[in-house]
């Protein structure tokens, strides 16, 4: 059986990646504010719930995206008689 990814799941895959680089951009962010800010402060912790959230995110639409899904429509030859 051949596996198609359908729309959503491409859409998944391109989402995952761009989280992963969303993550990216939290890390260096982070890595700016703390050296001003400290790492106690408000927005440090903001930082990190970002990485968290969108590393997390990430990983669960690339999975999502990847996953191989089989198609669920019905044809007309498997289905069985009616009596």
């Amino acid at each position: 059986m051949k596996s198609r990814k359908g729309f959503l799941q491409k859409t998944a895959l391109v989402s995952g990646a761009l989280s992963f680089v969303a993550a990216i951009i939290c890390v260096l962010f982070l890595y700016l504010k703390a050296r001003e800010l400290g790492m106690g402060h408000p927005v440090s912790a903001s930082f990190i719930a970002g990485i968290f959230f969108f590393l997390f995110v990430g990983s669960l639409l690339i999975y999502i995206g990847k996953a191989d899904i089989p198609s669920f429509s019905v044809r007309e030859h498997q289905c069985p008689p009616s009596d």
